[in-house]
C-alpha cells in the first residue's frame, strides 16, 4: 500500500471531509483529492501539513506501515 492510499483510508475511516482538511492546510480541495487518488505526487511538506494541520496526527504512522511493505 502506498502512503497516499494509507492516508486516504485513514481519512475515510474517520469520516473526515476532504474540504475540512484542505481548509486547515491551506490547499485546494481538488489538489488534495488528486493526491489522495495518486494522480499527483505526495510531497513531504504536503504530507506534514495534511497530518499535523489537517488531521492533528503524526505522519510516522503512515510512513512506518509503508517502510514495512517496501522492506519485505
Amino acid at each position: 500500500m502506498e502512503v497516499y492510499e494509507a492516508l486516504r483510508e485513514y481519512i475515510d475511516s474517520k469520516g473526515i471531509k476532504q474540504t475540512a482538511i484542505a481548509e486547515k492546510c491551506g490547499i485546494n480541495v481538488k489538489s488534495l483529492n488528486a493526491i489522495l487518488k495518486g494522480r499527483v505526487a505526495l510531497k513531504a511538506d504536503t504530507m506534514m501539513s495534511i497530518c499535523y494541520k489537517g488531521l492533528g496526527i503524526r505522519p510516522e504512522i503512515f510512513l512506518a506501515s509503508y517502510s514495512n511493505i517496501i522492506g519485505k
